[in-house]
């Protein structure tokens, strides 16, 4: 009996390791490429962290990456940036899934021009926390969109420059928890659903 409660303590443990080890992320990428395919790879609907190792720059318009509506996905930017190359067309992230990002990184999308509309399309559940976002004016897109369904919450970022820093459509769940929200020809916020603005400043 002694033995058997043994085993089951051992697998016990050893199945709370992995977990752990897939919350703290053994996934570290270096290109669009590879964030692809540590997204596909990650296991359905456990929380998975990738970590960026540097830089990602000149990213297209192909690779765009797309979270499926299964994924739970925490991308760590741990400081760096992720920029488009000029040809760019759009939003580097679909989100469908769950989809958190953190690590006080940058998106930049502004060499891209009128083409370059932000950062993420949300139709899922998304979490913006800290970190710098920036499109230009000439897009007349939100940085962020949140889509028909979706639910979106940001914690102390600072986006600036587009149409708009984040916009909402109907349908849909939005909190603000501080950060710094700029935009010079439309409103910072440009909301159509239900929206909670708890701390922030908004130019």
């Amino acid at each position: 009996m002694k033995k058997l409660l043994a085993m089951l303590l051992a697998a016990a443990m050893t199945i709370g390791t992995a977990s752990v080890a897939l919350a703290d992320g053994a996934d570290r990428v270096s290109s669009m490429s590879e964030l692809k395919q540590a997204v596909e790879q990650a296991p359905d609907h456990v929380p998975t962290v990738i970590t960026l190792t540097g830089a990602i720059s000149e990213v297209r318009t192909k690779d765009i990456v797309t979270i499926p509506a299964e994924k739970n996905i925490i991308l760590d930017m741990a400081g760096h940036s992720i920029t488009v190359d000029s040809s760019f067309s759009g939003r580097p992230f679909v989100n469908n899934g769950s989809f958190t990002i953190k690590g006080n990184g940058t998106v930049d999308v502004s060499d891209a021009g009128a083409n370059g509309y932000g950062t993420v399309n949300n139709y899922g559940t998304l979490v913006v926390e800290d970190g710098y976002y920036v499109n230009l004016k000439e897009s007349n897109a939100s940085n962020f969109y949140n889509r028909n369904g979706g639910t979106a919450t940001f914690i102390n970022p600072t986006i600036a420059g587009g149409g708009g820093c984040i916009a909402t459509e109907v349908n849909t769940k939005t909190e603000i928890h501080g950060g710094t929200y700029s935009n010079e020809t439309y409103p910072a916020i440009e909301n159509r659903g239900d929206m909670l603005i708890t701390a922030g400043t908004f130019t």
